[in-house]
């Protein structure tokens, strides 16, 4: 839920549920949820504070926050870097590990004349004692406007880890990925605005060669009236330490506009 306080204040209250399981496995639910004010006293540069909490799938509660400072220098792009602390669940086991992840991020987003850029950079330290850094850069030129349009771009991924503790998330020693990127953007009036992108390239993980990799997202947003409605798709490859696995999600979420 977003509310304008007064002319150079926001504030922002999210609350999230992710549900994960396993066939032959109950499932597990981890609720989270967070309240954020924003401050914009210049066209130029924003700051950002949050705080709130996560219940993990054994009952037991842990605090999170963040603190980001917005640079918008030039028209259609945003600097942003900060500290935060958050929980990290990507799979069963992880969720029931209990794992937050604290640390340094900053990102890059520029979006003018139908070209997107984007990059971040997350130097976190786990609550498990294991340590890691995470670069992201992804490049889409989008042709054509109106209710349709085509796109074609690049997107990198590098992730190195301190050490495999096997806690039921990625952690490899040394991890790039180079995908090449195709997706189609679709426009239905006031009411439906869709995206979908297939990502096939190629992965390396510590000293091994490179193999094939491919991904997949789809997004879809319902406006009715005050109503925002948001559905996603995403098809990726999960690898572990054993092997790899196909890994599907599906999330959504709702808000009103006052």
């Amino acid at each position: 839920m977003n509310y304008d306080l007064g002319r150079n204040f926001s504030t922002r209250l999210r609350m999230e549920e992710t549900s994960l399981w396993r066939t032959g496995v109950s499932t597990a639910q981890v609720i989270g949820g967070w309240q954020e004010l924003r401050w914009k006293p210049s066209r130029f540069f924003a700051v950002r504070s949050s705080g709130g909490g996560v219940r993990f799938a054994d009952d037991s509660s842990r605090g999170t926050y963040s603190g980001d400072l917005d640079l918008f220098p030039l028209k259609g792009l945003t600097i942003s870097g900060g500290f935060s602390r958050f929980p990290l669940v990507p799979t069963l086991e992880a969720a029931q590990a209990d794992l937050l992840a604290e640390g340094w991020h900053t990102r890059i987003d520029y979006r003018r004349y139908g070209f997107a850029l984007t990059g971040s950079l997350f130097l976190s330290h786990l609550s498990d004692g294991n340590r890691g850094e995470r670069e992201f850069a992804e490049a889409m030129k989008w042709f054509g406007s109106g209710r349709v349009s085509v796109g074609t771009g690049y997107a990198f991924r590098h992730l190195h880890m301190k050490e495999e503790l096997n806690h039921g998330y990625f952690s490899p020693s040394q991890y790039h990925s180079h995908l090449g990127a195709a997706g189609l953007r679709l426009t239905l009036g006031k009411h439906y605005r869709g995206e979908y992108i297939g990502y096939l390239g190629g992965e390396k993980i510590n000293a091994a060669d490179f193999t094939g990799a491919g991904e997949m997202l789809v997004r879809n947003e319902f406006f009715v009236r005050h109503w925002e409605f948001d559905a996603t798709y995403s098809h990726f490859q999960l690898v572990q330490s054993t092997a790899a696995f196909h890994a599907n999600e599906v999330s959504g979420s709702a808000g009103y506009r006052f």
